[in-house]
């Protein structure tokens, strides 16, 4: 049981820090510096509006909801390019173009989908 209590009085008496305590404390009471916010949401759209051109349609209600969001986050250019890529993975998707009915308007024009 001493050796308990002794073990606990001598936390008590160590410092811990890895350099200057004086250093540590103030670092410590000051908030820390941040550079401006990452437009993650603008990031998160374009990355979804790829997807949606270069590997699956199934990605560009994703693009499409991100773009938005970045919108209204305050992210517009982000969302521009997020919105321009979604819409070219609709319409170099041919399911996508099916399902809109797009494909008429296409053959109509004699545009190859």
């Amino acid at each position: 049981m001493d050796r308990v209590e002794n073990n606990s009085e001598q936390s008590e008496r160590i410092a811990l820090s890895l350099g200057d305590a004086d250093r540590a404390q103030a670092s410590y009471d000051q908030p820390m510096e941040s550079g401006p916010p990452k437009p993650i949401v603008g990031w998160i759209a374009v990355g979804t509006g790829l997807l949606s051109v270069f590997v699956s349609f199934m990605f560009i209600p994703f693009a499409f909801a991100f773009s938005v969001a970045s919108f209204f986050v305050g992210q517009g250019r982000w969302g521009m390019a997020g919105l321009v890529l979604t819409v070219l993975g609709v319409v170099t998707s041919a399911t996508v173009v099916a399902m809109l009915g797009l494909g008429a308007l296409f053959a109509l024009f004699g545009m190859p989908i």
